[in-house]
Order: C-alpha cells, then sequence, then structure tokens
C-alpha cells in the first residue's frame, strides 16, 4: 500500500530509535523525527541516511510543561497539514510514560497504539501492578507480584513473598532516577524478609512506588526469551516472533551481546491470553523466562514500545512498525505468521558491547580485536549488526571511530574487522531480501 502520512517517533533510546527508523525506511513509511538531548549524550541515529524531518524539543526530563507545548504546537501544525491525528511511537519507556502521562493533553493532536481505536490510554498496562492483575485475570503465568504503593502494603509483601524476589518501581520517571541512583539496575534483588522490610520501608521514603516479584530462576540463556506480536483491529494475532541470547553482559541478567531468532509454540497460546487480557491493538514486546521450578514458560515483563531489535526482526520478515501501520490505515489479515527454524541461521550482533563483553574476559585488546575478527571471519553472511547494516552505513562508521578512539593501538585490526563487516552485509543483504 502507499505510504502517504508519516509516523512521528519520538527520539530518547538511540540504538531503539535507530532501528525504529530503520525499520520503516526500509519499507518506504516517511518518519517525523522528535528528539532532544541532554549533557554527555552521543547519538549514532544522528548519522543515519533515515534520520529525516526532524523536529526539536525541551527535554521533557528538563521542563515537562514546556515539552507539551512543543510537542502539541507540533501536533497543531500537522493536523493542519494532513486533517487528521497521526501516529506517535515512542522510543524509551521514559517517553512512553511522557505520551501516557499528558495523555488528555496530547489526544487531540496523536494518535498512541494500544486499544481499537489508538484513543485511549494505556496508563494501566503500562503500571507494572495494574498490569500485573490484568495477567492474573487473563490466566498467564507471572510471578508472585505485590504492589507496594505505602507503608501499610511493605508487612503484608514481606510475609507473603516468596524469596529471594526482586523490586522494581512500577513506573519509570522522566529522567530514569531509579536506576541512576541504584547503580544503573532496572531492579533490586533482596534474599530475606529483613533485607527486603529496610529497603522497601527506604523507597518510599525515597518516593517510590514498587512492585515486589519472586525471582524467577532459569537453567540457560535459552530460556530467556523476547517474543514479538502484532495483533490488529480485529484482535487477532497477525505475526509472532522471538529471539534468544547466545551472550549477554554482564553476566547473569545482562544485556543481549549477541542472539538469534527463536520460536516455542506455547508462545502463541500464552500471546492470545494477553491479547486478550489488555484487549490490546498493536505490537508487544513480551519477555519469557522458563521457570526452572515448574518448565512452564513465565511472563516477566511486557513492553508497550518497540524494542531495541525491531529492525533485526523486520529483516528477517517481521517487520512490526509496517504491520501498524498498514493496520492502523486499513490494510490487514487474518492470517498468522509464525518464525520457524528457517530463521535460525542469522546472529543479532551488538558490536561494540562485543568488545566490552570479550575485553572483560581478557583484558586485552589486541586479543579482544583477533578474536572477534576470528568470530565475524567464521560466520560471513550469517550476522546482523546494530549499527553498521547494508542500507545505512554511516551509523556503523561512527561506531567504528568510537573504537578506534578508544583503542588507537588496534586501529589496524579494527579496520579490518570493518571490512569483514561490509563483507558480510553484502551477503546478507542478499539473503534478507527474500524475506522482505
Amino acid at each position: 500500500m502507499p505510504y502517504q502520512k508519516p509516523l512521528v517517533i519520538l527520539r530518547s533510546n538511540d540504538n531503539c530509535f535507530l532501528d525504529i527508523i530503520r525499520a520503516c525506511g526500509r519499507c518506504g513509511i516517511e518518519t517525523i523525527s522528535v528528539i532532544f538531548s541532554w549533557d554527555g549524550a552521543t547519538w549514532k541515529s544522528e548519522k543515519s541516511s533515515y534520520l529525516k524531518n526532524i523536529v526539536r524539543i525541551t527535554n521533557p526530563a528538563e521542563n515537562e510543561q514546556l515539552a507539551v507545548q512543543e510537542l502539541c504546537a507540533l501536533g497543531q501544525r500537522l493536523l493542519e497539514k494532513y486533517g487528521e491525528r497521526l501516529l506517535v511511537i515512542s522510543s524509551s519507556d521514559t517517553n512512553l510514560y511522557f505520551m501516557q502521562k499528558n495523555f488528555e493533553t496530547f489526544s487531540p493532536y496523536f494518535l498512541q497504539m494500544g486499544h481499537s481505536s489508538f484513543d485511549k490510554s494505556c496508563m494501566r498496562e503500562l503500571r507494572k501492578d495494574s498490569a500485573a492483575e490484568l495477567l492474573k485475570q487473563g490466566n498467564v503465568e507471572i510471578p508472585l507480584s505485590y504492589p507496594v504503593l505505602s507503608a501499610s502494603d511493605v508487612t503484608p509483601t514481606v510475609d507473603n513473598m516468596r524469596y529471594p524476589c526482586v523490586y522494581k518501581p512500577i513506573l519509570k520517571d522522566l529522567t530514569g532516577s531509579f536506576q541512576k541512583t541504584h547503580a544503573g539496575k532496572k531492579a533490586v534483588e533482596c534474599t530475606s524478609k529483613t533485607e527486603l522490610r529496610e529497603k522497601l520501608l527506604q523507597e518510599l521514603k525515597n518516593g517510590y512506588k514498587l512492585i515486589v516479584q519472586e525471582k524467577i530462576m532459569f537453567q540457560s540463556l535459552e530460556d530467556e526469551v523476547s517474543c514479538y506480536m502484532y495483533v490488529n483491529g480485529k484482535g487477532n494475532i497477525q505475526a509472532i516472533s522471538g529471539q534468544h541470547k547466545i551472550l549477554e553482559h554482564p553476566h547473569p541478567y545482562g544485556t543481549g551481546v549477541v542472539s538469534v531468532p527463536f520460536m516455542d509454540e506455547e508462545f502463541i497460546r500464552i500471546a492470545h491470553n494477553i491479547a486478550k487480557a489488555y484487549k490490546w491493538r498493536g505490537f508487544l514486546g513480551i519477555e519469557f523466562m522458563r521457570n526452572k521450578k515448574n518448565g512452564k514458560w513465565t511472563v516477566i515483563e511486557i513492553n508497550l514500545r518497540p524494542w531495541i531489535s525491531v529492525n533485526f526482526q523486520a529483516s528477517l520478515g517481521f517487520n512490526y512498525l509496517k504491520m501498524l501501520y498498514d493496520d492502523f490505515y486499513g490494510e490487514t489479515t487474518d492470517e498468522i505468521r509464525v518464525m520457524d527454524s528457517s530463521f535460525c541461521a542469522v546472529y543479532r550482533i551488538n558490536l561494540t558491547m562485543l568488545v566490552q563483553k570479550v575485553m572483560a574476559d581478557c583484558d586485552n585488546a589486541h586479543i579482544t580485536m583477533e578474536r572477534i575478527k576470528t568470530g565475524i571471519k567464521n560466520n560471513l553472511g550469517q550476522m546482523i549488526f546494530s549499527y553498521y547494516i547494508y542500507n545505512d552505513e554511516e551509523p556503523g562508521l561512527a561506531e567504528k571511530e568510537d573504537l578506534i578512539q578508544k583503542y588507537p593501538q588496534q586501529q589496524q585490526i579494527i579496520e579490518e574487522i570493518y571490512d569483514l563487516i561490509q563483507e558480510n552485509n553484502r551477503i546478507i543483504a542478499h539473503k534478507t531480501n527474500g524475506f522482505d
């Protein structure tokens, strides 16, 4: 179908934003990039050939009211130009919280994915406490969970929780303050009643509302899966795919450095229950863990926004931004497309994080680069990289310059690594064109 109207994309997470505009660009969807920055931020996405129609607003974390005014002013201009409200997509949890917190103010100008008409707030699904209730009512397997909103919630939570457990904020605020004040951690683990009680009381004093969950133990990286689905306007799952980490940093419970496609038939049944419980329309990212205690797939978290591998999925033919656009503008299907084993010979690699991982293991820059060079050489045509891709090279070249600046003694071998990646990209471009 012709893509005559743009999607409005809010930038916050650089990698995720880059993947969003690439996934849109690869199928011809125009984007309007709403961007802001802060001290110390670097943006490889600014090198992308898909970064177009830039609109700058104030960082909501610095002046939320002004940012709201500026975004509404953009919305008014777009409403006058296109004669209808456009869809807006967030690239981070803080973006999404900003949009949902001010939903009624933005509603005259923008539509937001989630419910049947894209015209209803998704704050209930965004909050971890109310989301947990929806999932329990929908017979979705989740960890034992208790909200802690006030001091009166502490004792029953401590007494009834299973240990070890973790707690996290019910909502991420505009500044990401929880991670900043907890050494970058998204969640805090506790192993005893005494520890949990002390920490919860302190967190409440610091102004946080929390959810406490039993910590799900799993055996291997194959038991921790990110699953993605699209639910169309008829409430039917249109596509479902997934991936799991084969290398992470730090270990355990780190970010995926190398991932591969993966799917389990059980995900389809669970996804149907989630879609029904949420009454959802649009895409969702579901974090699964296979519980070591009972062997069941357990839903740990659900993301209501695109993820940092959304263009990797698009490269394999699961373009969730395209599905969203087509569904909203009237082109959809009742057939469900499921990722299968034919996709499994492709790796997603974040090269910058791979360098960090290998450096942490061997503490030698030359050995690190040699190992990575050998690994890439032995897997040509089987890799899709986070930044350096065949149809948008400049962010990858910026990544290369960052590595050279950090490891100047390794410049020659870094150049050789990127020559190999370029060769890989030529092969993978031919291979993945069949998926588009």
